[in-house]
């Protein structure tokens, strides 16, 4: 059986779908401008499924492609955002 040698095209092509699907899933959003925490949390699980793995810090989502060129929430009062590294998932925690 012959193996093909873009073993990596398909899922990458496939984080790109998924970057195109939470770019137009901001509805929820008060401004366009701005990321809502369950886009952070969709393009966290999408991003534990690549070869690089899940980010380990809030600034590296920076880089998932579709939040270019958006801001991201600020926390409540008294609260920070974190990665829960046991569910890949952002959390408001206290400071």
């Amino acid at each position: 059986m012959k193996h093909s040698n873009n073993c990596w095209a398909a899922p990458i092509l496939a984080l790109g779908v998924c970057a195109l699907v939470v770019a137009g899933c901001s509805k929820t959003s008060a401004s366009k401008d701005e990321v809502t925490l369950a886009e952070m949390n969709q393009a966290m699980g999408m991003m534990s499924m690549s070869p690089a793995g899940a980010p380990k810090t809030i600034e590296a989502l920076t880089n998932f492609a579709g939040f270019k060129g958006r801001s991201f929430p600020a926390p409540p009062a008294g609260k920070k955002f974190v990665i829960n590294p046991a569910t890949h998932e952002i959390v408001a925690v206290d400071q």
